[in-house]
């Protein structure tokens, strides 16, 4: 693909296509992404930052599905930054939650009158506390490896390897979950999780593997959903809340990316296609036609979410597996095939 005015709303609506498919599908949006990159824009780099505005369409979509869920919680967060007894109570909960031992994990009905009273002010008190700390584990990784990730594993090879080794935590996580028998809740497709019953290691746990999403490949939702399986949630529960806790590090990601790019491109009057942007290695998109992605990129993902939430809660997750096994070995067959042409 060469520059054009069309050529340029072309791609931007393809990757705005890409990403609202594959941001919340297990699949991949990084991997999707970085293989349009290399055929149809002949290997040119768009630009992680970009990628991570146009991932704010869909940032914006999970936030508008999860609003009924989001509003007791920013509405906490408000009181514990504005009044002292709502932070002592945030606090104290909190501190009851950390020191619960895991063996009393299914007296949860229990703990709740004896410890913590059973209320909706108290689970929205946990709530935050565990978006927070399984926001911990990507935020420390990323600061530690997302350089040596951007610089050294986004080649094809090390995106199918990732692919690959996705799947088979997937599908590791599934069979976990089913020989457990912690599925046995399924037929109930809207069982609501309750963070009451979940410790400070099953969180922790969950965003350690929300942290693989660093690696291109991995899948932020796919990563996010086999640890909330694997540490005994059924898959109901598992979706819900795999996509609650990339919340705060989805926006997180895009939001300085979004002042950043916007700021670049009003001060260039970067507004509309220019082939001066087009170089052998590079695309910076227009702030047009990034927009016309991130709007795509909302639609797409919206529709794409609710579907997900709802297949999730019905049936298990290995046709993805079997999708990203499958897409692995095209990458690694075609990095051998073009390997050969060169010689």
């Amino acid at each position: 693909m060469t520059f054009s005015y069309l050529n340029e709303f072309i791609a931007a609506i393809l990757i705005g296509l890409i990403q609202g498919l594959t941001e919340f599908l297990p699949i991949s949006s990084t991997a999707h992404l970085d293989l349009f990159s290399r055929i149809f824009l002949n290997d040119r780099d768009f630009g992680l930052s970009t990628s991570n505005i146009i991932q704010f369409g869909t940032t914006i979509a999970l936030l508008i599905y999860f609003k009924e869920d989001l509003k007791p919680i920013i509405s906490k967060l408000k009181d514990i930054l504005t009044s002292r007894k709502s932070f002592s109570l945030w606090l104290n909960d909190t501190k009851i939650w950390w020191s619960t031992p895991s063996k009393n994990l299914f007296h949860s009905e229990e703990l709740n009158q004896k410890h913590l009273g059973y209320s909706g002010e108290v689970k929205t008190n946990l709530l935050l506390s565990q978006l927070a700390l399984a926001t911990v584990p990507i935020a420390i990784l990323g600061l530690l490896m997302q350089k040596y990730v951007d610089t050294y594993l986004r080649l094809p090879g090390y995106v199918a390897i990732f692919l690959a080794l996705g799947a088979g935590i997937l599908m590791l996580a599934e069979n976990l979950n089913l020989k457990f028998g912690n599925q046995k809740h399924d037929h109930h497709p809207n069982h609501e999780l309750n963070p009451t019953s979940l410790t400070r290691d099953q969180v922790l746990m969950i965003g350690s593997f929300q942290a693989m999403a660093i690696f291109p490949g991995m899948s932020r939702s796919g990563s996010t959903i086999a640890g909330s399986l694997i540490v005994g949630l059924n898959r109901p529960q598992a979706a819900r809340f795999a996509f609650l806790v990339g919340i705060p590090a989805l926006v997180l990601s895009s939001l300085k990316d979004l002042i950043e790019i916007f700021t670049k491109a009003i001060k260039q009057a970067h507004f509309l296609p220019s082939d001066k942007y087009w170089s052998a290695t590079q695309v910076e998109f227009s702030l047009t036609a990034i927009l016309i992605a991130t709007v795509i990129a909302f639609v797409v993902g919206y529709a794409c979410l609710k579907w997900l939430i709802l297949y999730i809660s019905k049936t298990d997750t290995r046709v993805f597996s079997y999708y990203r096994f499958g897409l692995s070995v095209v990458i690694l067959l075609s990095i051998l095939i073009m390997g050969l042409i060169k010689k």
